[in-house]
């Protein structure tokens, strides 16, 4: 058990201030891992809040805009679930891409995958079903 974990410490009462817990990392820090200052030194974060993020960045700097005459001739599905951020109608969609299925949800949101995931595994699955 790390000693500032004991239960010997702070007069008994089983923890230890967050100065004292800060110097116990800051020593086993030293050296290894860490710089002469003996903070740690950076590590690679893995988040996905930067990956999440990006999508808005992206469209919000370059929107994707077709020209006139222009199509995304790929098979395009849309599945809009009720309380999504409003989209489109799908006259509009149809004008630049192949829309070959548009299904409104009976319901769900922005998580989709979190919050109906059958549904929307449904859905995939019968949009790729003809293109087989």
């Amino acid at each position: 058990m790390p000693k500032w974990r004991s239960s010997k410490s702070a007069g008994g009462k089983g923890h230890r201030s967050s100065a004292q817990r800060w110097s116990y990392i800051r020593s086993k820090n030293r050296g290894s891992r860490g710089s002469s200052s003996g903070c740690p030194k950076p590590q690679p974060r893995h988040s996905t809040i930067h990956s999440s993020a990006r999508l808005y960045y992206e469209a919000g700097r370059r929107p994707l805009q077709l020209g006139p005459g222009e199509r995304v001739t790929a098979p395009c599905g849309v599945a809009r679930f009720p309380y999504e951020a409003p989209a489109p109608p799908r006259e509009w969609v149809e004008r630049g891409y192949d829309v070959h299925r548009w299904t409104a949800m009976p319901r769900g949101g922005h998580f989709a995958a979190m919050e109906e995931p059958e549904l929307l595994a449904e859905d995939i699955r019968a949009f790729f079903r003809p293109l087989r």
